[in-house]
């Protein structure tokens, strides 16, 4: 499974499932990144699948030779491209606010509507919320999408149509704390 590397990287992800008690099957599942201390990068699940694909994926560590002699060779090359075309869009946005971030978030068409999501989603605010200070939330999310995130507190960057690659860009500051440029959250 391409994404079973991503949940079984240790401590750097929170990983949780929905699953159908009777049946046994995966509803949904959300990955959400905690806050990274200053200059550390967040996990690219693409680049994990495909070093678990080629075999050199180890739990606890790689090397960036391996990494990036995985990429000179693969067709993933071009999402890495978009993966940190979208990374740097949100740093900028965020301007050094620690943030928790979701990637990925998927609900089966057959349980949507259904509050699973709505279930994956408030856990991983429960978690920033949590956080001593409390944490702002990002992710990307596409315009069919977007009104579910708005009905849990995200909205788009005061920095849409002004900046480049803001289109899909969601924030979901924590309650009672202001953004990065000192705006009160709703």
């Amino acid at each position: 499974m391409r994404i079973e590397s991503y949940i079984n990287y240790p401590s750097r992800v929170h990983a949780i499932k929905a699953v159908d008690s009777s049946t046994g099957e995966l509803m949904g599942f959300a990955g959400w990144h905690p806050p990274r201390p200053d200059g550390e990068e967040m996990i690219n699940m693409f680049a994990l699948a495909m070093l678990a694909q080629t075999g050199k994926f180890q739990q606890s560590h790689w090397s960036q030779d391996d990494l990036d002699e995985i990429w000179r060779s693969s067709l993933l090359a071009e999402v890495e491209k978009e993966v940190d075309m979208w990374d740097t869009a949100r740093n900028e946005e965020m301007e050094g606010v620690p943030y928790w971030y979701l990637a990925p978030f998927v609900v089966s068409e057959k349980f949507r509507g259904r509050g699973v999501g709505g279930k994956l989603m408030q856990y991983a605010i429960d978690l920033a919320d949590n956080d001593d200070p409390p944490r702002a939330m990002a992710l990307e999310a596409l315009p069919n999408a977007r009104p579910v995130y708005i009905r849990y507190g995200f909205e788009a960057p005061r920095s849409m149509g002004k900046k480049p690659n803001r289109e899909g860009l969601m924030i979901r500051w924590p309650k009672g704390r202001t953004d990065s440029n000192g705006n009160n959250a709703k």
